[in-house]
Parts: C-alpha cells; structure tokens; sequence
C-alpha cells in the first residue's frame, strides 16, 4: 500500500517518504488497535450476555477498520485489528474459560467460514487461469512451491529456537 500510495500521487519516491508512510501505518494501526481492545476490554468486562460480546467484538473490528481506513488516517486496519484481538484476549474470563466461551467459538466459526471462502475463490481463481494455461505456468510453480515452503519452515523454526533458547531459559531460571 506504501507503494500505491506514491504511485496515485504521481511524486517521486524516496526513501525518507516512504519510512514516514510506513511509519504513520504502523504507528496509526499500533494505536488504533490499542486504544480499540481497552474500550472493546471494558465494554466486554461491564456486560454479561453473550450476545452482547460478539456484537461488542465485531463492533470493534468493524469501527476499529473503519477508522484506520479514513482518508486523514490512512492506517493499518489488519494491524490495528491483531493488536485489539491481543488487547481483548487479555482478558482473564475468556483465557479460563478456554475453547469452550461463546465469543471464542464465534470466532473459531468466522475464521473457518472465511478461510473456506478464501480456497472457494482461489478455485475459483483457477478456472480463469486455466483458459490462459501454460507448461511454463507448470514448471514455475513446481519450483516455487517446494522455495516457499522452505522459507515459511526457516520464518518459524528461526524465532521459535531463538526465542525457546532465551525467553524459556530465564523463565526456568527465575522459578
């Protein structure tokens, strides 16, 4: 979006507006969601019905969007949306209540109806791409697929060991 933003504008890009763009993303979709999970946190804490919360919760990810995409804001709203969901899950009823709340199976059954609306699209996507089918199209994905799993293997297993050696070994060191 960084790029886009620079390309409608007709400006040349440098690296100085380009920091400052992706900066006021980030920054703008750290605060939005912060401030988003106190105000979801509390009006989740003061009310007691379960529908309540999920329309508490989806208020949330749909104002908390809204208002990261404003034109004067220009945020990150999918930033802004995981740092309420962390904010939210802070929450000591819905981490002891576990799998089994209300608002947590929402969500559980949201995130499965998208991602099966994704790969539905994606099917979709396939059928338009087999009418412009190529053997070069073949070849390319044959080599790209087994790339790509190796970069998503190296992107967790490389935190996951530097993490597991630092923040686990003080933890067992303080018990």
């Amino acid at each position: 979006l960084t790029v886009l933003t620079f390309i409608a504008s007709g400006h040349e890009v440098n690296a100085a507006d380009a920091a400052w763009v992706l900066g006021k993303e980030i920054i703008g979709g750290l605060l939005i969601g912060f401030g988003g999970g106190l105000i979801g946190s509390y009006m989740l804490n003061t009310c007691k019905g379960y529908s309540t919360q999920v329309l508490v919760t989806v208020g949330v990810v749909l104002g908390g969007s809204v208002l990261a995409n404003a034109p004067m804001i220009n945020a990150s709203s999918p930033l802004a949306m995981v740092v309420a969901g962390i904010v939210i899950a802070r929450c000591r009823v819905y981490v002891e209540a576990g799998e089994q709340h209300p608002l947590v199976m929402f969500w559980r059954f949201t995130d499965n109806a998208m991602n099966g609306i994704l790969f539905l699209l994606i099917g979709l996507e396939l059928l338009v791409i087999a009418d412009k089918f190529h053997w070069s199209m073949v070849c390319t994905a044959v080599i790209c697929f087994p790339l790509l799993l190796i970069a998503r293997y190296l992107s967790l297993f490389l935190p996951w060991t530097f993490f597991s050696k630092t923040i686990f070994r003080r933890r067992l060191t303080h018990v």
